[in-house]
């Protein structure tokens, strides 16, 4: 897939300096009343470095050499928060759920893109109704490319305003018999704020339990990618092969403190919290 060369790119926004907080914070004052498709916005994916890429994958269980695709999704997000606090998108940027992420290296013959040079970022940005109660939804199809060459996706979705409907009615959330677990891991209080360093991921409900509650949540919530990425670990040292594809839906929050169950069968893996499931992931391999 080749794109436009002459787009202009913007430099990754570093999401967890006290500037872009202030700048996220005062999107709170938009209404959201003129949601519509945008113009792709294009960003500067930097080199990455090889340190940062070992920490992460230490931190989230990674044992097979090379990127996890996961990995990529910082570079991603950090693209999508600059285009939500950019006077494109009309919705608060606080508050905002993720609810499905789909990410993928593109073929059958591994990872085709050199990580000591620049690429590109590029979010083509839709609103649409989703679920039965009709919220309105953002989907930001993103698209990674080096010299005109596409080399990942990720189509993200995101939860940018509850309908009138959801507020007036509560869901019960579904539980079920929680399977044989394949593994259990333990999140402290300040599992939220610890990933947000690794991440820049600092959105205020995963931070503390004071900023939590100013969005409804009695307890921080761990980011949905951390969830993503523990199962991704799981599943590849389950298969012992490397992912080639992501689908994980985020089906409930896990407030931390809390124990983390997953359970892998076939090629799918659940993330329970007792006998509720947070959060699924389909996966695909190269081999």
């Amino acid at each position: 897939m080749t794109l436009n060369a002459t787009m202009r790119l913007s430099p990754l926004p570093s999401t967890g300096n006290l500037r872009f907080i202030i700048r996220a914070l005062a999107t709170s004052i938009r209404r959201g009343e003129a949601a519509t498709d945008g113009a792709p916005a294009s960003f500067r994916l930097p080199p990455l470095d090889p340190d940062h890429v070992a920490a992460y994958r230490t931190s989230l269980g990674f044992r097979s050499p090379g990127i996890p695709l996961t990995y990529l999704y910082l570079a991603v997000q950090r693209a999508q928060l600059g285009y939500m606090v950019s006077s494109r998108f009309p919705y608060p940027v606080p508050g905002i759920v993720h609810l499905e992420n789909d990410m993928q290296w593109p073929g059958d013959d591994g990872v085709r893109f050199d990580s000591t040079r620049q690429a590109r970022i590029t979010i083509h940005p839709r609103f649409e109704r989703w679920g039965r109660d009709e919220h309105m939804t953002c989907i930001l199809e993103t698209d990674l490319t080096q010299d005109g060459v596409h080399f990942a996706h990720c189509s993200s979705r995101y939860l940018v305003r509850r309908s009138a409907a959801s507020v007036a009615r509560r869901t019960a959330a579904d539980s079920a018999l929680m399977p044989r677990p394949d593994m259990v891991y333990f999140l402290e209080g300040d599992a939220g704020r610890r990933y947000a360093d690794l991440s820049g991921d600092r959105n205020p409900i995963h931070l503390w339990t004071w900023s939590a509650r100013l969005f409804g949540f009695q307890r921080p919530v761990i980011q949905g990618r951390h969830t993503a990425a523990r199962m991704a670990a799981h599943a590849e040292s389950h298969k012992q092969s490397a992912i080639r594809r992501i689908q994980a839906s985020f089906l409930k929050p896990a407030l931390v403190p809390c124990e983390i169950a997953l359970s892998c069968e076939h090629n799918h893996v659940t993330a329970w919290v007792r006998d509720s499931a947070v959060a699924r992931a389909q996966f695909e391999f190269f081999n």
